[in-house]
């Protein structure tokens, strides 16, 4: 019981990193592709 409550919050835990990682490299390409643009457009 106890380790599937563990494997449970493990694997939510794993979810939650990957969430921020994805909002982080999708924030840092839109900056990316902001700064191109803008350079671009310069």
């Amino acid at each position: 019981m106890l380790y599937n409550i563990y494997r449970l919050g493990s694997s939510i835990n794993v979810l939650y990193y990957m969430l921020i990682w994805c909002f982080m490299h999708c924030f840092v390409a839109n900056c990316v592709v902001l700064f191109v643009n803008y350079y671009y457009y310069l």
